[in-house]
């Protein structure tokens, strides 16, 4: 019993030893940064390449907008129509 109660004062003593030494000043600082890598393709630096990626968005927006277009003329026509029914009824 009396090793037990000299080890467990020993314990104690250290863990008094080690927090009277331990800085409490210490401070961790953690530092991010972002890292921002733009990556060029090699057809980026080719003008035509470019121009003709460029051709090719553009075609692809008109060809919507005319898409646009028509099915607006064909809801007009079909207004168109109606009215004219209507009209030929008075």
């Amino acid at each position: 019993m009396k090793p037990l109660i000299i080890g467990i004062g020993i314990v104690v003593v250290m863990g008094v030893a080690i927090e009277l030494t331990y800085d409490n000043s210490i401070v961790t600082e953690v530092i991010q940064k972002d890292v921002v890598v733009e990556v060029t393709p090699d057809w980026a630096e080719d003008t035509e390449a470019v121009e003709a990626a460029q051709a090719v968005i553009r075609r692809k927006e008109v060809e919507a907008r005319i898409k646009v277009l028509d099915t607006e003329i064909e809801e007009r026509q079909t207004e168109k129509e109606t009215l004219e029914k209507e009209l030929g009824t008075y």
